[in-house]
């Protein structure tokens, strides 16, 4: 029960980190000039960072799931 309680609540935190992502990239924003341009990338880059840590967490799961599967099988 307890590893559901964790499963489902790490769950939640990855849709709402969807959602927030969802809305960030959505944005119109367009560089008008080198620097706004360059600020654009950055936030580009740490977008791309944070969705390569969420993957990973997501892998976690979905491996955890898997385990626990198996193991509702066996029983």
């Amino acid at each position: 029960m307890f590893y559901i309680i964790i499963t489902s609540q790490t769950c939640e935190e990855l849709d709402k980190f969807a959602s927030q992502m969802e809305l960030r990239l959505n944005s119109d924003a367009v560089g008008k000039d080198l620097a706004s341009v360059t600020a654009l990338l950055k936030h580009q880059s740490a977008y791309k960072d944070e969705i390569e840590m969420r993957k990973q967490e997501v892998q976690e799961l979905k491996n955890q799931g898997e385990a626990v599967g198996v193991a509702l099988c066996l029983l």
